[in-house]
C-alpha cells in the first residue's frame, strides 16, 4: 500500500510540474545562500508542500535534495514518494528521545552537507498550524545550516480541509513561490528567537505570495 500510496503522490507531483508555470521572487536571496557554501534548510508551512515541489523539480537537482520527514506509520509512502522523485528521504522523530533516535538524528545532520539541499515543513507533521517547532532551529545548528524561508501561493488550487490548510494547485496552475532572506542559527541565540523569527519571516512570506496571486488576476 505504502509504494502505491507513494507512487501516486509522486504521479501527481510531476502532473503539476509539468502543467504549471511559475512566478519566482526572491532567488537573489537563494543565490546569496549558495554563495556561502553552507548547507540550506529550505522551509514552508506543511499546507504547501505540494506547491512547493514544482519550483524545487525545476531549479534544483533532486538527486541532490534530502526531504526530511516523519519518522512514523507514514515515513513508508513518503519514503516512496521520495524514491520515485529522485529525492532521498530522511524520517526523523523530534519526540523519540531513545539511543537509535538520537543516532538517527545524527546520521541526518552529518548528510546536511554543503551542496546539499534539504527540505522541512517546520510546522509538520501534525500541527498546530504555522507554529515552527524546534527540530529545524536544532538540525540548523548543529549542522551549520542556514535555514532559508519559502512562501507560496497558487491560482488554481483546491483547499483540503484538514489541520495544515493544505492546498493542491491543479493542472495548469499558477505557482508564486517567495524567497526570504536566509535565517543564521549561531550559537548563543536562543531558540525560541530564531522560531519567531522564522514564523515571521514564513507567514510575511505567505501573505506576499498571496498578493502576487490576487494581483495576477
Amino acid at each position: 500500500m505504502a509504494r502505491i500510496q507513494g507512487k501516486l503522490l509522486s504521479w501527481y507531483a510531476n502532473l503539476i510540474h509539468r502543467k504549471s508555470t511559475l512566478s519566482i521572487e526572491g532567488w537573489e536571496n537563494v543565490e546569496a545562500a549558495r554563495a556561502t557554501k553552507r548547507p540550506l534548510i529550505f522551509a514552508n508551512w506543511h499546507g504547501q508542500t505540494h506547491m512547493f515541489y514544482t519550483t524545487f523539480a525545476t531549479y534544483f537537482n533532486l538527486e541532490d535534495v534530502y526531504l526530511i520527514m516523519v519518522g512514523d506509520h507514514r515515513q513508508g509512502a513518503l519514503g516512496q514518494f521520495a524514491a520515485y522523485t529522485g529525492a532521498t528521504a530522511l524520517p526523523v522523530s523530534m519526540e523519540d528521545t531513545s539511543m537509535a533516535a538520537a543516532r538517527n538524528l545524527r546520521n541526518i545532520i552529518r548528510k546536511l552537507a554543503p551542496g546539499k539541499f534539504s527540505y522541512i515543513s517546520p510546522d509538520g507533521p501534525d500541527g498546530p498550524a504555522r507554529v515552527a517547532k524546534p527540530g529545524v532551529v536544532f538540525m540548523a545548528r548543529q549542522a551549520k545550516a542556514l535555514i532559508v524561508p519559502v512562501g507560496n501561493a497558487s491560482r488554481p488550487a483546491l483547499r483540503v480541509p484538514r489541520w495544515d490548510r493544505y492546498w493542491l494547485p491543479l493542472p495548469k496552475a499558477r505557482i508564486f513561490t517567495v524567497f526570504g532572506p536566509a535565517i543564521d542559527v549561531p550559537r548563543g541565540v536562543r531558540r525560541e528567537e530564531v522560531l519567531q523569527q522564522l514564523t515571521t519571516a514564513l507567514n510575511r512570506l505567505d501573505e506576499r505570495a498571496a498578493a502576487l496571486k490576487d494581483a495576477a488576476r
